[in-house]
């Protein structure tokens, strides 16, 4: 089984947005003590998140700027093991006790996803996604695991702590393959961090995603994953809407009018959309990523559903089909 490192490292890009797509198996105590009661089993409705925290010790000013990201899947949980209150908390985390979670990005479709994103945000100067970022700007020494290495928001050097990493984080959201899954951004604390998108000075999410202010016990939980998503499950016709054959395994879908469709079939038509679209297709169906740049993507980002030509993104399309 492939320790946390690899899985994080390995397949960076992911181009496969399934809940059922590369499963892997996390030991229990990783990433937040585990899946809970259901042990390494993913199942359709387990929820992974990212989160980062602020140190609120006062004792030194070496640790008021101080932050970490982590991954979990139970942040309630996992926020506890960080401040001591029950075991299995981090090493890194020990010393700058308390801590408070600002924020939480959840909707990843799989862990696998989230530990890529987790790594990206913790070395954004080795991850071959986010290092290319035009606001990024490293100084130092980059080593393995990002040892010795600092970067900042390049023209902007007054950013620092928590705004720094989260003006990171909005950024992210717009690289390929983040920014076609349909993610969540919920700030925990809307009295101090209400103001963090502003504060920060980061881009405005892609319009699929949300932007959420509210409590830690607002977090969707386990078994709760259509509900979080915001959209209907789609019926149980088992026929494909393009090519009409069975709809066995994996299947996406309009959550306005219900179409449902193979992914292959659906992935083909919004390719092509885009092409109209003026986003640029080439003859094989394949669009560009808009940027001019001559890269092709593999999945699409955005269309109209082929049966109620509403606006579709690939993200809400994935989405459905995992509600359903």
């Amino acid at each position: 089984m492939p320790d946390r490192e690899t899985i994080r490292r390995e397949g960076d890009p992911v181009p496969i947005l399934f809940a059922d797509a590369q499963r892997t198996s996390i030991p229990p105590g990783m990433g937040g003590g585990g899946l809970g009661a259901g042990g390494g089993d993913e199942g359709a409705h387990q929820l992974y998140y990212c989160y980062l925290l602020r140190s609120q010790n006062v004792t030194s000013s070496y640790w008021r700027s101080r932050t970490y990201i982590g991954f979990t899947v139970d942040p309630r949980q996992r926020i506890r093991q960080h401040n001591g209150e029950i075991t299995a908390g981090a090493a890194k985390t020990r010393k700058g006790r308390p801590w408070e979670m600002v924020l939480c990005v959840h909707g990843f479709p799989s862990s696998t996803h989230a530990l890529q994103f987790e790594w990206a945000w913790q070395h954004p100067m080795e991850s071959r996604l986010v290092r290319t970022l035009q606001c990024l700007e490293g100084t130092g020494q980059v080593g393995w695991g990002g040892r010795g290495a600092y970067w900042r928001v390049r023209d902007e050097p007054d950013l620092v702590g928590v705004f720094r990493v989260a003006r990171l984080m909005f950024e992210m959201l717009h690289v390929s393959p983040f920014c076609h899954l349909p993610l969540t951004v919920q700030i925990l604390n809307g009295d101090s961090y209400g103001t963090l998108p502003a504060r920060c000075r980061g881009p405005a999410l892609p319009p699929h995603m949300r932007l959420v202010v509210a409590g830690l016990e607002c977090l969707p939980t386990r078994g709760v994953a259509a509900e979080h998503l915001g959209i209907g499950a789609l019926d149980g016709d088992a026929s494909c809407g393009m090519c009409r054959s069975d709809m066995e395994g994996r299947r996406v879908g309009c959550p306005h009018c219900g179409f449902r469709a193979h992914p292959r079939c659906l992935a083909r038509a919004l390719m092509f959309d885009m092409g109209d679209l003026g986003q640029g297709a080439d003859e094989g169906g394949a669009a560009g990523d808009g940027t001019g740049n001559g890269k092709k993507l593999i999945l699409p980002s955005t269309g109209r559903c082929v049966e109620c030509s509403e606006p579709l993104a690939w993200a809400t399309a994935v989405a459905a089909g995992l509600a359903g």
